[in-house]
């Protein structure tokens, strides 16, 4: 399994994990790069 940071980074989206300093943030990000990954990978 690829980790939720690896997929973040292989989704085109506007958060990107190295934009993302604040803790918060990067939690936040990951949380949206993931939900749209998994929902490309449903399709």
């Amino acid at each position: 399994m690829i980790s939720a940071f690896e997929k973040a980074n292989r989704v085109k989206t506007p958060y990107k994990i190295k934009e993302c300093k604040d803790m918060v943030i990067i939690k936040r990000c990951i949380q949206i790069d993931y939900s749209i990954t998994e929902r490309e990978l449903n399709q």
